[in-house]
């Protein structure tokens, strides 16, 4: 009778299992085809792979098939195995997270405050952005940059600020941690991880390198314009290709670890807390030192990762309550998160706490004047990301205005209104007498200034003149065009400014976010103070008003 019980078990598990398979194939039907760059995804539940397949064609030249070994530019998800190799080389007793970094970098400057190896890992050590930097530098977005070009540019730059104080993302932490483990093992980075990971868990098409791989080698990186597929070509200082098998290989050595040790996974799903005690939590989510970001989906306790590179985009998402991870690899989507996201969907549909979309027909609302709707309208200023957003009440309504779209707000209570957002995402906006606090989920509050739209800018040939980095020997020109002011040098192009406070005007591209001209003691203009993404403040002085610029 046993026997007959534990059959028929298994013929129903069995039965469920191809049927959930048949419904994750349906999330990925509109890749079922050749005519569409490569799309691979894999699902882990409670240690066992029970979903793997690839989708689409490698090259949509020779329409090659994609397969569960094609191998995909995974970008930024590198980050998180190389910290894995920090935390490895430390267990091996090859370093301390309490080094100074100018132990083995002893090339960078000495600096006010000394940088850790931990402030690597934890993004807290104040290093600006590499590819903000490139981009500065007039270098293209893909155009081939090493290791060694950012270390050489790494040494004339100051820090934002004092290392362990504040969290900035920066792609020039993990660059600076290759190089450290490059210094420590003798080796080259490439061959040590080689060796000391993806060849003793069997990762055979896993690999870090220098050079770009061949179409013949890999799923083509392609962006889409019209009706055509154009290859998005890479090349950047850490580049980690792998398959879509071999990243499952990988799960699962974070569940039970050949490789390592538990210690270790235990340290890399420790959050980031700064020196004043504080978790580090962007609207993205908490920072965990796996490099991965903590945050609940649907309720439901979620850590997640990304890697975009070009072509190329890569996705995450573990559920540790359930013991799921769903990876989603691609070679030809802006986003492929998504497709992940419906996969988990599917499979613990039973699971979350929280329904697919927030259920705001539902929601108590609070009672708002028209007075007090108006008295929210204005134009308010992102004190940390150094952007703009408009409020404005229309038909009875408050609306939260960005480049291209605009959201309703919901009064929820005195000054405190909720979002509309099309799933399940909790967003709150506060209005005060300091200004507008933007708060989604449990993240760390955003501080909007409203800004007081009676100033306006001076003479806006008093801005005029050539300005000077020292550190990079970085010039822009300011000029007046059309009676608008332009930033421009001759590598990295021309960028229109556009008032937004007194001596303060933002950018209209994404690295070169604002510009504040900083007055001498007569209400001269002397300098002003840039900054970007991943860079925060860089001083620029004023050098002269001599049209010729480099």
């Amino acid at each position: 009778m046993k026997s007959v019980f534990y059959t028929l078990t298994l013929a129903l598990s069995f039965s469920s299992m191809c049927q959930t398979t048949l419904d994750i194939d349906s999330i990925f039907r509109e890749f079922h085809t050749s005519d569409h760059p490569a799309v691979a995804a894999t699902v882990i539940h409670k240690g066992q792979v029970i979903y793997q397949k690839a989708f689409g064609s490698e090259s949509m030249d020779s329409k090659r098939p994609a397969t569960v070994n094609s191998k995909f530019h995974i970008a930024q998800l590198s980050r998180h195995i190389v910290a894995y190799a920090i935390f490895l080389l430390e267990e091996r007793d090859k370093l301390s997270l309490e080094d100074d970094i100018r132990k083995y970098l002893n090339d960078l400057p000495a600096y006010n405050h000394t940088v850790r190896v931990r402030h690597l890992l934890e993004q807290t050590s104040g290093f600006p952005d590499i590819y903000t930097l490139k981009l500065l530098l007039g270098k293209g977005e893909n155009e081939p940059f090493s290791r060694e070009d950012t270390y050489n540019i790494i040494q004339n730059v100051q820090l934002a600020f004092e290392p362990g104080s504040d969290y900035q993302y920066s792609d020039t932490d993990e660059i600076l941690l290759a190089l450290i483990i490059e210094k420590v093992t003798q080796q080259s980075f490439e061959q040590w991880m080689s060796e000391n990971l993806f060849q003793p868990l069997n990762m055979s098409n896993t690999f870090f390198t220098n050079e770009a791989l061949s179409n013949q080698e890999r799923s083509v990186p392609y962006f889409k314009v019209e009706d055509q597929w154009i290859i998005n070509e890479i090349i950047r200082p850490v580049n980690l290709y792998s398959t879509i098998a071999d990243l499952a290989t990988w799960e699962l050595n974070l569940l039970n670890p050949k490789v390592g040790s538990q210690a270790i996974i235990d340290k890399m799903n420790e959050q980031v807390v700064l020196k004043n005690g504080s978790q580090v939590y962007p609207s993205y989510g908490k920072v965990h030192y796996s490099q991965r970001y903590g945050s609940k989906e649907r309720g439901m306790p979620e850590r997640y990762r990304m890697g975009h590179a070009e072509g190329h985009q890569s996705t995450v998402f573990t559920f540790p309550t359930e013991e799921f991870t769903v990876i989603v690899l691609s070679s030809g989507m802006g986003y492929s998160g998504y497709l992940g996201i419906h996969t988990a969907y599917l499979f613990l549909e039973d699971k979350f706490p929280k329904p697919e979309r927030v259920d705001y027909e539902n929601l108590p609302l609070a009672k708002v004047s028209k007075k007090a709707f108006e008295s929210y309208e204005g134009t308010y200023w992102d004190l940390e990301g150094h952007f703009t957003r408009e409020i404005k009440f229309e038909n009875d309504t408050l609306r939260y205005m960005r480049p291209g779209r605009s959201s309703d707000l919901l009064p929820i209570g005195k000054g405190q209104f909720q979002m509309i957002m099309p799933f399940d995402d909790e967003i709150f906006v506060q209005f005060d007498d300091t200004g507008m606090k933007f708060k989604a989920g449990e993240s760390n509050e955003l501080q909007f200034e409203k800004l007081d739209q009676s100033i306006k800018a001076r003479d806006l040939n008093d801005y005029v003149g050539i300005y000077l980095n020292p550190s990079l020997q970085l010039t822009y020109q300011i000029k007046l065009e059309n009676e608008k002011l332009v930033a421009r040098n001759l590598v990295s192009g021309s960028f229109e400014l556009s008032h937004v406070n007194e001596n303060l005007f933002q950018g209209d591209e994404w690295f070169f976010r604002s510009v504040n001209f900083q007055e001498g003691p007569n209400g001269e203009i002397t300098g002003f103070e840039f900054y970007a993404p991943g860079t925060r403040f860089m001083n620029f002085q004023k050098v002269g008003l001599n049209p010729t610029v480099n």
